[in-house]
């Protein structure tokens, strides 16, 4: 997400549909360039907030420099355009729009869904990627969990990271759920059977199981969809 400049132009939405993505309404971007945004970003560089959440963003144990999927997209994304100015801020994913909308960044650098809300202060790029959201549950499955339907169900418990679009939909759904401030703290937590279940990024939980072989948690392959 990127905070909307005042220019007049928009891209169409016709062609984008052609690539197999419909926009939603009133949520393209106005791109002519018309303002100096584009100037300003070119000489004095962009506040990019970043976050710690493996494979998407986290910092390399190795160089202490960020890394993942979407931070080497947006490091392509930059180096187009012809950025080469930079400062990271780092933020839990709770606190990314706001600081977007306080001029604290100008970048969300991490995966953010569009939203009808989101798109009265926000505007979004085209979809950089595409993934979904699964269940993930600790060993044994002590909750019984075999459907998004028993997220639901009376006495379990769900795990899942604030702010995130996971917890807008258990939320919608009134389902009995924990939030927690970054992806790592929630999936201890599955593990230590504070929870019978979390909702999060597919790619984030095998991520996590991979670093973790011996965490005992898994991703059910079978749910029934929501």
């Amino acid at each position: 997400g990127v905070k909307p400049a005042s220019v007049t132009a928009t891209p169409d939405a016709g062609y984008l549909g052609g690539l197999g993505w419909t926009p939603m309404a009133n949520s393209l971007p106005n791109l002519a360039c018309t303002d100096d945004s584009y100037a300003r970003a070119v000489n004095s560089g962009l506040k990019l907030g970043i976050y710690t959440a493996a494979p998407y963003e986290y910092i390399d144990s190795s160089t202490q420099k960020p890394a993942g999927l979407d931070w080497d997209i947006n490091m392509a994304v930059l180096k187009y355009v012809g950025i080469t100015k930079y400062e990271t801020v780092t933020l839990q994913w709770e606190g990314m729009i706001p600081a977007l909308d306080s001029s604290r960044i100008d970048v969300i650098t991490g995966d953010i869904h569009e939203t009808d809300k989101r798109l009265k202060s926000i505007a979004f790029t085209s979809p950089a990627w595409w993934y979904g959201s699964s269940l993930m549950v600790p060993k044994g499955n002590p909750g019984h969990i075999t459907s998004w339907k028993d997220l639901t169900r009376k006495g379990v418990k769900v795990g899942v990271v604030n702010g995130s679009q996971s917890q807008a939909y258990l939320d919608g759904i009134k389902a009995d759920s924990i939030a927690y401030q970054d992806a790592n703290s929630e999936f201890a937590s599955l593990a230590g059977g504070r929870e019978d279940v979390i909702v999060d990024d597919s790619p984030k939980e095998a991520a996590y199981i991979q670093a973790n072989p011996n965490s005992g948690l898994t991703i059910l392959p079978a749910a029934d969809l929501p």
